[in-house]
């Protein structure tokens, strides 16, 4: 009987399953199959999130050479530095607000979308202005962190979603055994 009403289930979703999935879904049960699609979400977040990261720890170092090439100061290369985590903390809360008004995805493809175009003309910036402007909009791009974050906590159910909590505690034991 419940066999029946399995293979019953299978065919129902058969007939609304697309071509290339059926064979799939005649063989995986539905459970691994959002499984499947949560890890295929969380890999492209981690890419994301990888990108994002790569392109302000690749430019960081660089910006003092760049700017004394520019013949700036050191107080403006200071400020060249701190705009980009300045930028970076007003634009997070309006791109969580951006973001739960018109979802998760074009919040992130917008912000990185004006990370790359940024870096691609701090690259070829001639003037400290120049490099001004593009730390800004990279930091107003970076700002989508915040936005990944809900994207994973949208993604993750919330049994996975309390492993962190456990690492923390386990952290906390670690350090307690080590400092006696």
């Amino acid at each position: 009987m419940r066999f029946r009403a399995v293979a019953l289930t299978l065919r129902a979703r058969m007939r609304f399953a697309d071509r290339r999935y059926s064979i799939i879904l005649r063989f995986m049960p539905a459970q691994l199959d959002r499984s499947k699609d949560q890890f295929r979400r969380l890999l492209v977040l981690i890419a994301v999130a990888t990108v994002d990261m790569i392109g302000g720890a690749m430019v960081f170092p660089l910006i003092p050479f760049y700017a004394l090439k520019l013949h700036a100061s050191a107080t403006t290369i200071g400020m060249i530095i701190a705009s980009f985590f300045i930028a970076q903390l007003v634009a997070a809360p309006v791109w969580g607000r951006v973001s739960d008004h018109y979802g998760r995805r074009p919040a992130l493809l917008i912000g990185l979308s004006a990370s790359a175009a940024a870096y691609f003309v701090f690259g070829f910036a001639n003037a400290v202005w120049l490099l001004f402007v593009c730390r800004l909009v990279q930091g107003l791009g970076g700002g989508t962190t915040g936005v990944l974050q809900a994207y994973v906590g949208d993604t993750v159910p919330p049994k996975i979603a309390r492993a962190p909590s456990a690492g923390f505690r386990l952290g906390r034991m670690w350090v307690r055994c080590w400092a006696q």
